[in-house]
This record gives C-alpha cells, sequence and structure tokens, in this order.
C-alpha cells in the first residue's frame, strides 16, 4: 500500500513539474495527492531600466581641404574603437541582454580592439570640410531576472556597453 501511495505521488509531482504553465496539483479524490503549489519552468530574461543607443564615441576629426579649381573626391583614413564590456557574468549573458535591446555585438564579450575605415565626399573648389568619425555606442542597464521552478523571481543589476557600428559626418 505505501508503494502505491509513493507511486501516486510521485506520479502527481511529474506530471506537475514538466508543465510550462504555472499549475496546481489536484486532489480529484485520489489519496496521496496533496495541493504542491506553483510550478514554472525556469528561465531567466533582461528588464531594461535605461537603455541609450547611438551615442557617438571615440570621436576624431579630420580635415579636407580642396586648393583646386574642381571639386574634388577626397578620403579620410579613420580608427575607431570597437568594444563590448560590461557586467555580464557569461557571454551567453550579456548576448541575451544586447539582443533583448535591439543591438548586435561587433565583437565576443569582454574584447576591445580596433578597426580602420574609410570616409569619402566630394569637397568644391577652394574650400575645407571636416569630418567626424568614430563608433557609435549602446549602453544598457537593468536586471538579470531568473524564474526559479517555484515561480519565485530573484533580480540581479547588470549593465553592458558595446559599439554597434560606425558613422563619418561630413560638415564645412
Amino acid at each position: 500500500m505505501k508503494k502505491f501511495f509513493a507511486f501516486l505521488l510521485s506520479t502527481c509531482l511529474i506530471v506537475t513539474i514538466f508543465s510550462a504553465n504555472p499549475v496546481y496539483a489536484k486532489n480529484e479524490g485520489k489519496p496521496g495527492c496533496e495541493l504542491l503549489g506553483p510550478v514554472c519552468q525556469e528561465y531567466s530574461y533582461y528588464q531594461a531600466r535605461s537603455t541609450q543607443k547611438k551615442i557617438p564615441y571615440s570621436v576624431t576629426t579630420h580635415m579636407a581641404k580642396n586648393n583646386t579649381g574642381t571639386t574634388q573626391s577626397i578620403s579620410v583614413s579613420a580608427t575607431r574603437t570597437i568594444s563590448f564590456t560590461g557586467s555580464a557574468r557569461s557571454s551567453a549573458e550579456a548576448n541575451l541582454i544586447a539582443g533583448s535591446i535591439g543591438v548586435s555585438a561587433e565583437v565576443g564579450y569582454g574584447n576591445t580592439s580596433s578597426r580602420t575605415f574609410q570616409a569619402t565626399t566630394n569637397v568644391p573648389p577652394y574650400t575645407t570640410y571636416y569630418c567626424d568619425t568614430g563608433s557609435y555606442l549602446a549602453k544598457t542597464t537593468g536586471s538579470i531576472v531568473k524564474v526559479d521552478h517555484q515561480c519565485n523571481k530573484t533580480y540581479r543589476n547588470v549593465n553592458i556597453s558595446l559599439t554597434t557600428g560606425q558613422f563619418a559626418e561630413w560638415y564645412k
């Protein structure tokens, strides 16, 4: 008889534990099945408190001067910083955060390096143009929220910053 009740109780637990949504065990007149409480699938997600995207970062100003009587195509070579840093515990966690704010990294988490690119424009005769070049930076601060199998939530504060692209802005 004890084996039967143990089997019945374990069956109730298995059915309840493998449910994707919070559920409660039902007695339905079966001896040994008691109310167990909520059961959840374990998962994590990122909850942002503040997010900024497209922040000019590592900005350098270049000068392009045309001393001729005809329009000239002038290029500047720019080196910019690319990075992906923060307080995430792993690259998987950092990528979860980046994806949840809608950006993707140019380099692996924890890395910083540089990249060179060319910016070109047409400069009219006897004119000087300037070009600001650099990287766009995205920053976010928030919490990694973990939901356990009993539907309890724990919060851990995190932040990341990552470059998301380059820019070149020409002006007189």
